[in-house]
């Protein structure tokens, strides 16, 4: 995991409510994860605890 070069570019990927949810969060993204066998993710704040 590292913080997002640019913070103000993407909009955080998670689901707003959980994984059944699809509307996504309209937070801007900080943070982006690196995921082996899979693409990374970017994420704000609020969701980078329950994604990790």
């Amino acid at each position: 995991m590292v913080e997002s070069p640019h913070p103000q570019a993407e909009l955080c990927q998670a689901q707003r409510s959980g994984p059944t949810d699809r509307e996504r969060c309209p937070e801007p993204a900080r943070f982006v994860i690196h995921r082996h066998l899979d693409s990374e993710l970017v994420v704000c704040p609020g969701h980078l605890g329950p994604v990790v």
